[in-house]
């Protein structure tokens, strides 16, 4: 069977055009297939304003940004913790934080701690922990 000129050039043609599609969707997939996810664990207040919590980033997108807001049971904030500049959490790695916030807790009493996680796509999670203020 002989291959006419035209057929080679309309095959070559054709595998090139695969190709290219190929080159274009498969990293826009891959994109759509990462995941944003984490966990909170270890929240732990105290009455001198002390907040410890560790973070888990168990998506395959970096977390770039934590931020932890302390509230009373009426909704009342009692402050805000944010992780430093140039925070970077890598998928499977684990990071301790610990700071102040503004006003203390009351030991004894019930307070949420929101956690909010933000990625390197700038998407965000918050993870709510209930935890009871421990005396310092």
């Amino acid at each position: 069977m002989k291959l006419s000129a035209e057929f080679l050039i309309l095959f070559v043609a054709t595998i090139a055009v695969a190709g290219f599609v190929a080159s274009q969707v498969i990293p826009m997939i891959a994109q759509q297939a990462q995941t944003a996810d984490a966990i909170v664990s270890g929240v732990s207040l105290y009455s001198n304003r002390w907040l410890f919590f560790n973070v888990r980033n168990t998506g395959s997108k970096d977390i770039t940004q934590v931020k932890a807001e302390v509230y009373r049971s009426d909704g009342t904030s009692l402050g805000t913790y944010t992780s430093p500049s140039g925070t970077n959490i890598p998928p499977g790695q684990e990071r301790a934080f610990s700071g102040q916030i503004a006003n203390a807790p009351t030991a004894g009493q019930r307070y949420t701690v929101v956690v909010t996680v933000t990625f390197s796509d700038g998407s965000t999670k918050s993870y709510p922990t209930t935890v009871i203020a421990l005396s310092a």
